[in-house]
């Protein structure tokens, strides 16, 4: 997973983009992803206390003012969020890794996504999101009887 995070990094042009997420990120012996000097690694908060179950992270890019954007609390360490401030709006960032037995991440995720628009809407300004992730999600038919 290494060399294939590494080429990632390689090929993310800090120069055209400010965002990046990653399911199923790298992870050292000590649970630190790697990446370059040009990004941020932001971890989901659940990170710091259960290490060894994250499988979704998100890179910022350095370049972005830091009140340009925050960390958004969700209840998983496989779904994470950040809100970016634009503005004109607010932009709801969500990266989410999903296994079929997990269900219960998408319904954090949407819990999280309607507060967030609530409280867009209620200080008049724009929301909009970008939802991300590996969903994992498979028809009963899809699989093998």
């Amino acid at each position: 997973m290494l060399i294939v995070q590494s080429d990632l990094l390689h090929q993310l042009d800090p120069e055209i983009y400010d965002f990046a997420t990653i399911q199923e990120p790298y992870l050292d012996r000590n649970h630190n992803s790697w990446a370059n000097h040009h990004w941020f690694t932001v971890y989901p908060k659940e990170h710091y206390t259960n290490p060894s179950k994250t499988r979704s992270i998100m890179l910022v890019n350095r370049r972005l003012a830091s009140d340009a954007w925050s960390q958004v609390d969700i209840c998983s360490s496989d779904v994470m969020a950040i809100a970016v401030n634009t503005g004109i709006g607010r932009v709801l960032i969500i990266n989410t890794y999903n296994d079929i037995g997990q269900q219960n991440r998408l319904t954090c995720s949407i819990r999280v996504l309607c507060e967030s628009q609530q409280v867009g809407e209620s200080e008049g300004h724009a929301e909009q999101t970008i939802w991300v992730g590996d969903f994992n999600l498979h028809h009963p038919l899809w699989d093998e009887g």
